[in-house]
């Protein structure tokens, strides 16, 4: 292999790697609306408390606590808050 052929496979590679980078960061800031609002008066949701419900999570806690896939809605995309919520927010896609 030449160094002009490594070159451009190593420039393919790189490419072929931020467009990976690039669907990351756009999943990122898919996920990341909604996650750390505040309350009216300024504070956190949830600060200050040892137990949190899950009406307390941001949206971003609970993708950590649950996972995408049982947060997210597959025909909308929606991100619930709880796998409870989830599964409520589907059965109004079938009526």
């Amino acid at each position: 292999m030449s160094i002009a052929d490594a070159r451009e496979a190593l420039q393919s590679e790189r490419r072929a790697l931020q467009r990976q980078i690039d669907l990351i960061d756009e999943a990122l800031a898919v996920l990341g609306r909604g996650a750390g609002k505040s309350s009216p008066n300024g504070a956190k949701k949830g600060s200050g408390s040892k137990r949190t419900s899950r009406a307390d999570l941001s949206q971003e806690e609970a993708l950590e606590r649950y996972g995408a896939l049982a947060l997210t809605c597959p025909e909308c995309g929606r991100i619930a808050r709880a796998p409870q919520g989830m599964k409520a927010h589907l059965r109004s896609h079938s009526s």
